[in-house]
């Protein structure tokens, strides 16, 4: 059974999504060499070296996930990628007109940390040691927003499956290619906030499709609701997704960053299509959360599993 990376482990704290586009004629072999590195101590903070010679990716206080291009791995490893999965290369419209803009970069490196100043230490250390062969094209650093709810109160992440049943929803199975891995969209929207906390309650909970309180799913679900939009059914049954969203503020802009993993891409964007209107199910209505949101990024991850991470070379250097 191939081991997945630990994207299903992480708990809520200070992390740092950075994207990078691969600079031209930089060797496969060196960029992976280079790549493996993003375990070593001097960035998760494993300062036991015995770790590394296991290739504990969790250990320390830092987490590391890795993501490509589909194409580039697919390109590296022939085979080792759902044939299915390709890029975010289009701008998705809606039939309101927003539009989910696709701003696909080559690589993704996901740190989360125990604290923001740790989270800067790896965050530099990994932007020190791709710099040979990467250029940094995106960067935004997260943080658990008040026990990881929504900027205007609401539980996030409630539609997740259970523990139990996540590695099923978002780790590929043995036996079809990328087993192991999962798939991965990643996704920045800026939210506006100060109108979505003017709502009164009742009004929050229309556009969100659950109540503020106990976070139970309304009867009846408005369609245009964010849950009701998000419902994506495929042969009569409902099919999950799992989220590990995060918020990001400044001074003059807060929002989330969505990054949903499974193991068929199809369904996540079967999702995010009918948020726009455009879904199969031929629904028009979008999703009233858009009316307070707007996406600025989209681009689209292969998440390989530890196992085809280093039969390709992706590996922390033993120790002498």
């Amino acid at each position: 059974m191939a081991i997945p990376q630990s994207m299903l482990s992480v708990v809520a704290r200070d992390e740092v999504h950075l994207q990078f586009n691969l600079k031209a004629g930089v060797p496969t072999r060196q960029l992976f060499k280079l790549l493996g590195r993003l375990w070593e101590s001097g960035l998760t903070g494993i300062l036991d070296p015995t770790l590394n010679r296991h290739h504990q990716l969790t250990g320390g206080t830092a987490n590391v996930v890795l993501g490509f291009r589909p194409e580039l791995w697919r390109a590296a490893c022939p085979g080792g990628v759902p044939d299915k999965l390709a890029s975010f290369e289009h701008d998705l419209v809606g039939a309101n007109g927003k539009t989910a803009p696709a701003t696909q970069h080559d690589l993704w490196v996901w740190i989360t940390q125990s604290n923001a100043a740790t989270l800067y230490d790896s965050m530099r250390t990994a932007l020190t040691l791709l710099a040979p062969v990467a250029a940094l094209a995106s960067e935004q650093v997260c943080f658990p927003y008040h026990n990881n709810v929504t900027f205007d109160g609401f539980a996030d992440g409630v539609a997740n499956p259970n523990p139990f049943r996540a590695h099923g929803v978002a780790i590929i199975p043995d036996g079809e290619a990328g087993a192991g891995g999962s798939t991965v969209l990643l996704q920045k929207w800026r939210m506006d906030v100060e109108r979505l906390r003017a709502l009164p309650v009742h009004a929050a909970e229309q556009v969100w499709g659950r109540t503020k309180a106990g976070s139970h799913e309304l009867s009846p679900l408005p369609v245009d609701s964010h849950v009701g939009r998000n419902q994506f059914i495929r042969d009569g049954e409902e099919v999950d997704i799992v989220r590990r969203n995060a918020n990001y503020a400044n001074a003059t802009e807060a929002g989330v960053m969505f990054v949903g993993f499974c193991k068929d891409i199809t369904v996540t964007m079967g999702m995010l299509r009918q948020m726009y209107g455009v879904g199969y199910d031929g629904v028009t209505k979008t999703d009233r959360l858009l009316e307070f949101s707007t996406a600025l990024s989209s681009a689209i991850y292969f998440v390989p599993s530890i196992d085809a991470l280093l039969a390709m070379g992706i590996s922390p250097a033993d120790p002498g």
